[in-house]
């Protein structure tokens, strides 16, 4: 039994249950101050690592973009970001419901959505003409499909 423990403990075993990792990506829009809407992110070493994988470039280099919606107008507009986990604060938006998404694209514009936030509800007293600090386009009328669960599997042919 001791000899066991000692090729226990030579050998580099990861107990992942008795780690303390938190792989929760995190993506929230609130209004702030009564006029502005501030968006928070967080995204995990771990989903950084396997977006990289994923999208066949390491993380540093992908094009990351918190893409801001404008429900009421159809309308969005494309927020670059380079670090992991901020904050950012929107002013002069006007009133309407808003609700973002974190969009990575590599080198070859293939793109993944990795996190959608809530709705968020702005009502400003006056109402103000669309901000010019950000480039607004029209959101493309599509059929929005999300995946609430998705499970799949490999079939591997047998060698002849």
């Amino acid at each position: 039994m001791k000899n066991n423990q000692k090729q226990m403990k030579n050998s580099s075993i990861h107990i992942i249950r008795d780690s303390d990792l938190n792989y929760e990506e995190c993506l929230t829009i609130f209004v702030e101050n009564n006029t502005s809407l501030a968006v928070i992110w967080s995204i995990s070493s771990t989903t950084c690592e396997t977006l990289g994988h994923l999208l066949l470039e390491d993380f540093v280099h992908l094009h990351k973009t918190i893409v801001i919606y404008q429900i009421n107008n159809e309308d969005y507009f494309e927020l670059p970001f380079t670090k992991s986990e901020g904050k950012q604060v929107l002013s002069n938006l006007q009133s309407g419901q808003y609700y973002c998404e974190i969009i990575l694209r590599n080198s070859q514009d293939q793109a993944i959505t990795i996190k959608r936030s809530n709705t968020e509800q702005l009502t400003l007293n006056a109402d103000r003409s669309p901000a010019d600090c950000y480039v607004w386009k029209k959101k493309e009328l599509q059929q929005e499909d999300w995946i609430r669960n998705f499970s799949g599997y490999t079939v591997y042919d047998e060698k002849s």
